[in-house]
């Protein structure tokens, strides 16, 4: 007999309504002589839901985002942004599933004139559509081993070109327990294929067998190796290589103190050399993150695979992004659309810091990406930097300024982006928060069709039912 579920769980709902008025000088993106003004509205409410129980871990945020044009009710159009985690346990330490789902808008293609936004009137855009379902079974031996069995099925869609993919992937690893203190081991096997289709020329798979094996030198230090071999398939590359056969690495985790930890490690894959390095360093006041990967990986892969991941500091304060008041989160650039395989090398770093009245954060990426078909090369690297005072109990100003730089080199293209923007916030009542946003962005290129200019000026109000 199936043992009885109890969804039992502390519920949270958070309606809210959002009001703004934005004036754009450039509300196309057009060059200098092809700027269009505009006066912009919009009517934005939104629900945040979250559950947390024995069984069930929920949450799911939701915007409906209205926006309507004063001269032309023509582009008057609705956005939807949806972001949804759940975790729910079917059988206790046994069976479980995962699952996600979101909604968003991107740019078709930032080697176009591309939106900075969904204010902005363009065609180079399209809503993103996740979803991701993965049970997976769990089951511990005692002190010995736990292994784990796991189905995954991940489908991405981008509604305006209906460009996307969907994959399926089947894992099991069996880690050792307790009883292996000294020397902790594990075992395992992944395979993800993602079938051929209108939009996948090839078909793509990704197969890695792996043992992998620590030794505990100290209450501090670790050493780690691992090895194993791939089996990569994804068409033809004008690389010349192919993409299977034996890896390893071999590294350290060392963790001095509870609030300072390094990982690090060097090996070989089939497209060469690999490195590995996670840093992170906090202190009462400030957060300190460096990493840097090396992978082969998927713009479609790497979109649903993403989780919430928000910084926070010393004290587990979320660090917020001072021009949306949300969390700041990691994200990744696609500048075009591709079910490519590519090797991904990247780099990223964040520094923030906490005062009484003052926030800084600072972040930068670096990243360069081989695509195995096509052979091009980008390069992609930005930096942002913010900065927030507390004015008064309820009052408060930030600056926010940033840029990015894209290179091809399959035609030369090279893009900058860069922006700075201010916001002046005030809580009018507990649950009525008032804002005034003022922003210059500028787009240079060496294909000129492409830069744009653009000054805006937005004042809201978000009430919190």
């Amino acid at each position: 007999m199936m043992p009885t579920l109890s969804w039992a769980a502390k519920w949270s709902v958070t309606p809210s309504l959002t009001l703004s008025e934005t004036y754009t000088s450039n509300v196309n993106i057009g060059g200098v002589s092809n700027e269009q003004s505009e006066f912009i509205t919009q009517i934005n409410p939104a629900i945040t839901l979250t559950g947390t129980g024995r069984r069930l871990q929920l949450d799911l945020s939701y915007n409906m985002q209205n926006v309507l044009y004063a001269k032309n009710a023509s582009r008057n159009t609705t956005f939807h942004q949806l972001r949804a985690h759940a975790l729910a346990t079917l059988v206790k330490d046994a069976l479980f599933v995962d699952t996600s789902a979101s909604i968003s808008q991107q740019a078709i293609s930032l080697r176009e004139a591309a939106p900075v936004d969904n204010l902005t009137l363009s065609n180079n855009r399209t809503d993103a559509i996740t979803f991701h379902i993965s049970p997976y079974l769990r089951h511990a031996f005692g002190d010995v081993a736990t292994t784990e069995l796991r189905y995954g099925y991940d489908k991405t869609h981008y509604e305006a070109t209906g460009f996307g993919s969907e994959s399926n992937s089947y894992s099991a690893r069996i880690t050792s327990g307790a009883t292996f203190k000294t020397f902790p081991w594990g075992l395992g096997y992944s395979r993800r294929e993602t079938p051929a289709s209108k939009q996948v020329l090839s078909p793509i798979t990704f197969e890695t067998y792996t043992a992998d094996l620590r030794y505990v030198a100290s209450r501090k230090l670790t050493f780690t190796t691992s090895g194993g071999y791939e089996n990569n398939e994804y068409g033809a590359s004008t690389l010349q290589r192919t993409p299977s056969g034996v890896f390893w690495n071999a590294g350290l985790i060392w963790s001095p103190s509870g609030r300072t930890s390094l990982q690090a490690s060097y090996g070989k894959r089939f497209f060469g050399n690999n490195y590995a390095l996670r840093a992170n360093h906090v202190t009462r006041r400030s957060t300190w993150n460096l990493s840097y990967t090396e992978n082969v990986t998927t713009i479609n892969m790497l979109r649903p695979e993403s989780r919430i991941f928000m910084i926070s500091d010393g004290a587990g304060d979320v660090f917020i992004d001072p021009q949306t008041g949300l969390p700041i989160l990691i994200a990744f650039l696609v500048p075009t659309l591709t079910n490519e395989v590519y090797i991904s090398k990247g780099l990223q770093a964040f520094i923030g810091y906490k005062l009484k009245r003052n926030d800084f954060n600072f972040s930068l990426f670096k990243e360069r990406r081989v695509f195995e078909r096509s052979g091009e090369l980008q390069r992609l690297q930005g930096a942002n930097v913010s900065w927030a005072l507390q004015l008064a109990p309820h009052s408060n100003l930030s600056i926010n300024s940033g840029s990015q730089n894209i290179e091809y080199s399959l035609d030369n293209q090279a893009d900058d982006f860069w922006h700075i923007g201010m916001t002046l916030g005030h809580d009018i009542q507990r649950d009525i928060k008032g804002a005034i946003d003022f922003r210059h962005a500028v787009r240079n290129s060496n294909r000129s069709i492409n830069e744009s200019t653009e000054n805006r000026i937005t004042a809201r109000v978000t009430v919190t039912f």
